[in-house]
């Protein structure tokens, strides 16, 4: 697991996105996992940058998204589909079939989660995947606490985590979900490639906690990160309680 940090969340999204086209450009048809939250947005903001001919390179990615509310009552512009519908899709240019994503109103998550990983599987496994980190250390929505081997399943998301969502919902928490589908640690960690992203103070005591760690616990589902053979931590200053 190495660390790089750079100046500013601008300067992580760049680097991101230097990982992220690196993939693109190694492999035919690769699969990249994408996050939602406050954290990749400069990331997803850069891409809106790339040029057409870059941006066209980008049809050629199994893209599919990390994680899902699950609540049958969302607005649809509360889901993470919207989130990367809008800022992802949208401002490259890729049709809304180019990404694959999990149902927030599925009546039947476990046969959701069996067919998210057998299209993962079908895709050749995930080359690459982006993730955020929460205060509590979750990747994805695998809580503390999470089997370490757990695969695209359905979680209930402790309050930190949606008090830390509660902005898709006009910051009201009484209508934020409190419970999700998402990819598992074990699909998460077969990627063969795995990029973390962390910026600003609100991160640092989940990067400390991260530094601090020795060993693998599921207390800290992202110490999972120290077993991977090719996982990078992208910090800005801030996250690393640095001076900006």
């Amino acid at each position: 697991m190495q660390y790089h940090v750079s100046a500013s969340a601008t300067d992580v999204a760049l680097d991101a996105l230097e990982r992220i086209l690196q993939v693109v450009s190694s492999s035919k048809r690769p699969a990249i996992a994408l996050p939602t939250g406050k954290t990749p947005m400069p990331l997803y903001e850069q891409m809106a940058l790339l040029s057409n001919d870059v941006k066209a390179s980008l049809a050629a990615v199994n893209w599919f998204a990390l994680d899902e509310f699950l609540c049958k009552d969302i607005d649809h512009e509360s889901s993470f589909r919207y989130f990367l519908e809008s800022r992802f899709l949208r401002t490259v240019n890729l049709p809304p079939s180019a990404l694959c994503s999990l149902s927030a109103v599925t009546d039947a998550p476990d046969v959701e989660a069996k067919a998210y990983e057998e299209r993962i599987a079908a895709a050749g496994g995930l080359d690459l995947a982006v993730l955020g980190i929460g205060l509590n250390g979750h990747i994805g929505f695998n809580e503390p606490g999470t089997p370490l081997d757990s695969r695209t399943g359905v979680r209930q998301l402790t309050e930190k985590s949606r008090k830390a969502n509660a902005y898709l919902f006009g910051d009201d928490l009484d209508r934020t979900p409190t419970s999700a589908i998402t990819m598992g640690i074990g699909t998460i960690m077969s990627a063969r490639r795995i990029i973390l992203l962390a910026t600003g103070q609100s991160k640092v005591p989940a990067i400390a906690s991260l530094l601090s760690l020795q060993s693998v616990t599921p207390d800290f589902p992202a110490s999972v990160l120290l077993d991977h053979p090719d996982a990078h931590i992208l910090c800005d200053r801030a996250a690393m309680g640095l001076e900006v």
